[in-house]
């Protein structure tokens, strides 16, 4: 994952395993739909994706057991 990059000046991507992820859940709010919210086991976390970006991994993470879509 990496930031923006106007915002990413000086920072490298963010790498995450995907065993880290315990859990995805939807994270959609009033006008803003088809997000997901990943909880990640270490460290203790949580991030807020977009479904486009979880779309590449859909059927990797499928086979791990977590059924988002």
């Amino acid at each position: 994952m990496s930031i923006f990059p106007l915002f990413s000046l000086g920072l490298t991507p963010l790498l995450i395993p995907w065993s880290a992820i315990r859990k995805i859940e939807p994270a959609n709010q009033l006008f803003i739909i088809k997000r997901f919210r990943l909880y990640l086991s270490s460290p203790k976390v949580s991030l807020i994706l977009s479904k486009d970006i979880l779309e590449p991994a859909k059927e990797f993470l499928a086979t791990q057991g977590f059924e988002w879509i």
